[in-house]
């Protein structure tokens, strides 16, 4: 598992950060989960975890990759729906919770 210094143990996506932080969410120990992401981030972030799986993906290509990542995009990204929806641009937690349950099946 990561060690995020800014992710107390009863956080809701606790176990999405944590798991995902093996994976090449974030660089180094801050989880940052409140950040928004931009479609430049959340691409990097998603090619990181898939190529740890062994996926190969390649970004789509981004009209504005500092636009804000919405949930809308990850979702096409991943190919199906998880049960998430946002308004505005995800956050780097529920960016996590998306992905985990994707990879997961949770």
């Amino acid at each position: 598992m990561t060690f995020f210094e800014d992710v107390p143990f009863d956080d809701t996506d606790f176990a999405a950060l944590q798991w995902l932080g093996a994976r090449g969410l974030n660089v180094g120990y801050r989880a940052e989960k409140e950040t928004p992401l931009t479609q430049r981030g959340g691409a990097e972030r998603l090619g990181r975890i898939l190529r740890y799986h062994g996926r190969v993906w390649r970004p789509p290509a981004l009209a504005d990759p500092d636009a804000p990542l919405a949930a809308a995009d990850l979702h096409a990204w991943l190919g199906r729906r998880i049960g998430i929806d946002s308004t505005g641009a995800l956050r780097v937690g529920e960016f996590a919770r998306i992905v985990y349950r994707h990879l997961t099946g949770t």
